[in-house]
């Protein structure tokens, strides 16, 4: 009899063990699935509110462009015309309305955002939090386990010192920014002019889209062979894209450029300045052809450390085209970092040594 009791005994602490290991387990599936059902659900959302803000700025770029506003701007503007970079120099009040118009539709899509990213976060944490889930099971890489702390190095990368130790730190990192990082870059692979359009933003709306690049674009003259105009980009980060374009200006009054610009991305070493290797620059159309007949430069690449670098335009002068003519340089930068001419129209000094 005391067998047979010992027996039962041991039977029931191991169904009860085995239901608990089972309700775990589900607990555990159900976290999952919510952090992942949750998570899609902000993405797609946050994708087409972005798209919907973009796209109401790049109808009135594309009207401006057009003549919808009036005749475009030329090199210096004479109004009335309309400028596509900016509907405030000179005034167009056609631009400025129905940009007016897009800023509210994009501070009315970036308050759903910052509702949704609650709202995600908020059922996330109740189906992924003690006693239904512990912390161990959140982050561990062994099994049984959701294997979150894998993503630690690119977690790391946006919170230096990132460890997962709950729900919390992934509702910091990957259920948060990293999530938004990837979603951010979506909606502007889908919307190639995204980059010009949060140009035209308020600041205050722009850092919303904290991780869709911003194009910034500048013009001034080359003047004289051999010397070069000398544009510092404050503060990138290693790891960013950084895209470079050059486009020539009228200089005849008839619709032609008498200049070739070529570009260097340099860095600063002493007062000198070292090439970066890696910089592959590719011919594209002028938007003013030039007497040559030769193409702009563009490039794209990532950024290869955090730091200052520099672009160095001159005239290249080999194929036939002036030493002296208009430009308009853009720049593509995560958080739009406005170039700021440093060397204007002067010969500088190039090092082989490398920066650091």
């Amino acid at each position: 009899m005391r067998h047979t009791l010992t027996v039962a005994v041991v039977l029931v602490l191991a169904l009860a063990g085995s239901a608990r290991a089972q309700t775990d387990i589900t607990h555990l599936a159900g976290c999952q699935k919510k952090i992942a059902s949750e998570g899609a659900k902000f993405a797609q959302r946050t994708i087409n509110s972005e798209l919907k803000c973009t796209q109401a700025i790049d109808k009135c770029i594309i009207n401006c462009e057009a003549g919808v506003y009036g005749p475009v701007c030329g090199d210096p503007p004479v109004p009335p015309c309309c400028n596509p970079d900016d509907p405030n120099n000179p005034l167009n009040q056609d631009y400025l309305n129905c940009s007016t118009d897009a800023q509210l539709t994009c501070s009315v899509e970036t308050a759903k955002m910052d509702k949704w990213e609650m709202q995600k976060q908020d059922r996330i944490t109740g189906s992924c939090s003690p006693p239904n889930v512990s912390s161990t099971a959140i982050c561990t890489s062994d099994t049984p386990g959701l294997h979150f702390t894998t993503l630690a190095a690119g977690c790391e990368a946006l919170i230096p010192g990132w460890q997962c130790n709950g729900i919390a730190d992934i509702l910091a990192c990957v259920g948060g920014p990293l999530e938004r990082q990837l979603v951010d870059q979506i909606s502007g692979l889908l919307d190639p002019r995204a980059s010009d359009a949060i140009a035209l933003l308020p600041s205050s709306i722009q850092q919303k889209f904290s991780n869709v690049p911003i194009t910034r674009k500048v013009k001034d003259t080359l003047v004289g062979s051999g010397q070069y105009d000398v544009w510092t980009l404050p503060n990138l980060n290693g790891g960013d894209p950084l895209v470079v374009r050059i486009e020539t200006g009228d200089d005849t009054g008839s619709a032609q450029s008498l200049v070739q610009p070529q570009v260097l991305l340099v860095a600063k070493v002493g007062t000198d300045y070292a090439m970066l290797p890696g910089t592959t620059v590719r011919p594209q159309s002028c938007a003013v052809p030039n007497s040559c007949g030769q193409p702009c430069p563009i490039f794209k690449r990532t950024v290869p450390f955090d730091g200052t670098f520099y672009l160095a335009i001159s005239a290249n002068t080999a194929n036939g085209c002036g030493a002296n003519g208009k430009y308009k340089l853009f720049v593509t930068t995560v958080g739009g970092v406005v170039p700021q001419l440093s060397v204007d129209d002067a010969g500088i000094s190039f090092t082989p040594c490398a920066p650091g």
